[in-house]
């Protein structure tokens, strides 16, 4: 496939993509579509993909969708080929309304969860007093 073949394999995305696997995204939020209602839906993967990126890189709806589009490694990540459009910013913007907080905050704690069972996050504390003296 192309993308093996352009993205280096210790590409942070790369990286994260071995280390979590987000399969169980779908099945999280299969209870907020309706399956038999209107024309298919974006994969709710690709979605969240896309949002993850996006938290990941502190960017705007309008700014993931440029990005995902211009980059193939951020193209690779959300699950797409290389030429295909990544889903426009109105529709993330519905995709997050439509899961809720708890919604994420599920998928959160699990991706949290894979990171610690990987060896990615650590529990222990730290705290720094950064006073100027």
């Amino acid at each position: 496939m192309i993308y093996e073949e352009l993205i280096p394999a210790d590409h942070l995305l790369c990286k994260l993509a071995a280390a979590v696997d987000l399969g169980f995204v779908s099945e999280t939020v299969s209870d907020c579509y309706c399956p038999d209602n209107g024309r298919p839906s974006w994969d709710p993967l690709v979605l969240f993909k896309v949002v993850f990126l996006q938290f990941l890189y502190d960017l705007s709806d309008r700014e993931i969708e440029g990005q995902v589009n211009l980059h193939l490694a951020c193209k690779w990540f959300a699950g797409l080929g290389p030429e295909e459009r990544a889903p426009d910013h109105s529709t993330l913007s519905r995709f997050r309304s439509r899961l809720g907080p708890e919604k994420f905050q599920q998928i959160f704690n699990e991706i949290i969860t894979q990171a610690r069972e990987a060896g990615l996050v650590s529990d222990r504390l730290q705290i720094i007093d950064a006073t100027h003296l």
